[in-house]
């Protein structure tokens, strides 16, 4: 019979190596939760982990120590620990997914964005669109929903008319919020995009921003 005394220290030492990962990984569950990333490849996710775990680790300490920060109990500290990673998760996955950050990007000459494809970048929520089907008829509506990571997503419009091949309504729910419709824009003819003053004004207020700073 093979000596196993080696298991109960290995589950003693458990604590000890999940201390070095659950920052880390709740940081990133929160992130791609929060930008909508594709957090189905596991590759490299614990050294992701590991490494985000150990910087996290660090700059809490360092508050910790300059402002003397302290804890009654061990677990309100991991606690507490374990939250702020979370919500720095959320906080940064927000910022970097935002319009005028992209933009930002576009201003320092970085040729990509955040987004994970196309769509993303050209549609926005409540952004007015008219769809082209391949029959010749259309529909007009605000993009409400659209599905991530896919070059070819299903998207829903609210408030949304269709309209037949002379452009007749023949279907009419622009006053009703509570009715969507799902298009899969493998069916698209083409797309005509209009963006709303309140974009068109953003745009413009940032452009002034980074024009004049």
């Amino acid at each position: 019979m093979k000596n196993i005394d080696w298991i109960p220290e290995l589950i003693n030492q458990i604590p000890n190596v999940i201390s070095h990962i659950v920052y880390g990984y709740a940081f990133l569950s929160a992130f791609y939760w929060s930008s909508f990333k594709d957090n189905k490849d596991f590759n490299n996710l614990i050294i992701k982990s590991i490494t985000i775990n150990y910087m996290l680790v660090t700059i809490y300490n360092m508050v910790i120590e300059k402002y003397e920060i302290t804890f009654k109990l061990d677990y309100s500290k991991i606690i507490s620990f374990f939250i702020i990673s979370a919500l720095l998760g959320i906080i940064i996955g927000q910022i970097i997914t935002h319009r005028w950050f992209n933009i930002f990007l576009n201003k320092i000459h970085i040729g990509r964005t955040t987004n994970e494809n196309i769509w993303d970048d050209i549609i926005k929520p409540h952004t007015w669109v008219r769809v082209f089907m391949k029959d010749g008829s259309s529909y007009l509506g605000q993009y409400r929903y659209g599905e991530p990571f896919k070059s070819e997503p299903i998207i829903a419009l609210i408030n949304y008319q269709k309209l037949d091949k002379d452009s007749d309504v023949v279907i009419d729910y622009s006053q009703n919020k509570n009715e969507l419709i799902l298009l899969n824009t493998k069916d698209f003819e083409k797309i005509e995009i209009t963006y709303s003053e309140k974009i068109k004004l953003m745009d413009k207020i940032w452009y002034w921003i980074t024009e004049n700073t």
